[in-house]
C-alpha cells in the first residue's frame, strides 16, 4: 500500500528526471554560432616580371609594403604572386608589419591562363572576403595580336595563314610568352553571388582600349589604365600613400588614379608623360548599341586626324571620342556623350607625350578609351579585330 509520503516522493523523483530530460535534449540542439564576419577585401597582385621587368618586381612590393604599414593592422588582405626572370615565382602576403612567405613554386609560365585561373582560385579560397581587386603589372599591348604593335605588317602577309594561332595573343608577358585578352577575362572566377571584382588595375601599356573593357565588362566594375605607354616605375611613388584608397569600403579609384596623374604631371620633360582611366564597366551593352548605329553610317576617313596613342610611324590605338565624332549626326553625337560621360569617370593626359624621343606625338583629345580603326595596308590584323568580343557586339547592332 503506498501512502501518501511515497506518492510525493515518486512525483518529485519524476519531476526531477524530466527536468534533466528537458535540458539534456536542450543541450543536444545548441544555438547555431554566426559564420564570422568576412574582410571588405582582399586585393590581389599578379606581377608577372619573367621578362626585362623583373628589376622592378621588388620595388614594387616594398611600396606596397609601406602603403600597408601606413593603413596599420587590418583584417583586409593582400596577396601577391611574384615571378622574376632569375628565380622562382612565389606567393606572398604583405601586412602591416611584415612579409609572409605563403607558397614557393617551381618554374612556371605565369602568362598560362590555367595557372593563372588557378592562383586566383587559391587566393580567393584562402583569403575569403566580401569583395576583390586586381592589380596587374607586366607588359601589354591592349587587345593586339602578339607581335602586332612592332611588326603590324606580319599580318599582311601570305605567310600568315601558317601562323600559329595560338601565338596570337597579347597580356603578360613570361620569357615571351603571352596570353589572349579572351582568356585573361575567362581566368577569372566569378564569386559565388555572381558579383564582379571591384576592380581591375593595369600597371601595364595600352590597357584603355574599347576592346578590353567591353571583354572585361562582366568580371569587374571598374578599370582603372592607360591610354598610352605607361612609363617605368608605373605606380611606385602612389602605393604608399594611396593604396589605403583601394581599400575603402567603396574603392576611391579617382583619388588612385588622380595621385599617379599628378605626381606624373609635376615632373618635367620627357617624365612628363601619362595618361589615366577610370573606367565604369556597366554601360557597355549600351555603347556598343549607339557605336554600331554610328558604324553603320562610317565612311572613308582621314585617321591622321584622328588622335592616336602609340609611339609608331603607323597607328594603332586611336581616341574613340575623336573617331566618332567624325561619323555621328548630331543625335547620334548627343546619345554617345551621354553614355560615354557615365562610363568614363576620370581622365587625364598631359599635354605631349616622351618629347624627345622617336614618334613622340602631342595629346589634343583624351577621352579616355581608345579604339582600333581597320586600315587597308593591314588586311589580317582587321581580321583579328573583327573576332573581338567588341567588333563582333557593335557588328551585330547594324
Amino acid at each position: 500500500m503506498i501512502n501518501r509520503f511515497h506518492v510525493q516522493h515518486l512525483t518529485m523523483i519524476c519531476f526531477i528526471i524530466l527536468f534533466f530530460a528537458s535540458c539534456s535534449k536542450e543541450n543536444m540542439h545548441p544555438a547555431p554560432v554566426p559564420e564570422p564576419e568576412l574582410p571588405q577585401r582582399t586585393i590581389i597582385g599578379y606581377l608577372c616580371g619573367d621578362n626585362d621587368l623583373s628589376s622592378e618586381i621588388n620595388e614594387k612590393i616594398t611600396v606596397l609594403q609601406q602603403g600597408m604599414q601606413n593603413m596599420g593592422q587590418t583584417e583586409n588582405h593582400l596577396i601577391v604572386y611574384a615571378d622574376y626572370n632569375d628565380k622562382m615565382p612565389k606567393l606572398i602576403e604583405i601586412t602591416s608589419d611584415n612579409i609572409i612567405l605563403l607558397k614557393q613554386y617551381v618554374e612556371q609560365n605565369s602568362a598560362s591562363a590555367a595557372n593563372f585561373a588557378e592562383i586566383l582560385k587559391t587566393i580567393m579560397t584562402d583569403f575569403p572576403a566580401k569583395s576583390y581587386g586586381l592589380i596587374c603589372f607586366s607588359h601589354a599591348n591592349g587587345w593586339l595580336p602578339q607581335g602586332a604593335l612592332n611588326n603590324p605588317q606580319r599580318f599582311a602577309t601570305a605567310n600568315y595563314t601558317n601562323v600559329d594561332q595560338s601565338a596570337v595573343q597579347n597580356i603578360f608577358d613570361d620569357n615571351g610568352n603571352e596570353m589572349t585578352l579572351s582568356d585573361f577575362s575567362a581566368a577569372i572566377p566569378s564569386m559565388q553571388n555572381g558579383d564582379k571584382f571591384e576592380f581591375i588595375i593595369f600597371e601595364m601599356c595600352y590597357m584603355s582600349g574599347i576592346e578590353v573593357a567591353y571583354e572585361l565588362r562582366n568580371k569587374t566594375r571598374y578599370i582603372i589604365s592607360s591610354a598610352a605607354e605607361i612609363l617605368s616605375n608605373g605606380f611606385v611613388e602612389i602605393y604608399p600613400e594611396h593604396l589605403s584608397d583601394l581599400f575603402a569600403s567603396v574603392p576611391l579609384l579617382q583619388n588612385f588614379a588622380c595621385a599617379y596623374f599628378d605626381y606624373r604631371n609635376g615632373l618635367s620633360s620627357t617624365a612628363r608623360s601619362a595618361t589615366v582611366s577610370l573606367i565604369n564597366t556597366d554601360k557597355m551593352e549600351d555603347l556598343a548599341n549607339i557605336a554600331g548605329e554610328i558604324y553603320d553610317s562610317e565612311a572613308n576617313i582621314n585617321i591622321d586626324n584622328i588622335q592616336h596613342f602609340n609611339r609608331n610611324k603607323y597607328h594603332l590605338f586611336f581616341d574613340l571620342s575623336d573617331y566618332i565624332q567624325t561619323m555621328a549626326n548630331p543625335q547620334q553625337l548627343t546619345n554617345y556623350q551621354n553614355i560615354i560621360s557615365q562610363i568614363i569617370e576620370y581622365q587625364a593626359a598631359t599635354p605631349k607625350f616622351m618629347t624627345g624621343y622617336p614618334y613622340s606625338f602631342i595629346i589634343n583629345n583624351h577621352c579616355g578609351i581608345t579604339t582600333y580603326i581597320k586600315q587597308s595596308q593591314f588586311p589580317y590584323l582587321n581580321s583579328e579585330y573583327d573576332k573581338t568580343a567588341w567588333s563582333q557586339a557593335i557588328n551585330s547592332t547594324k
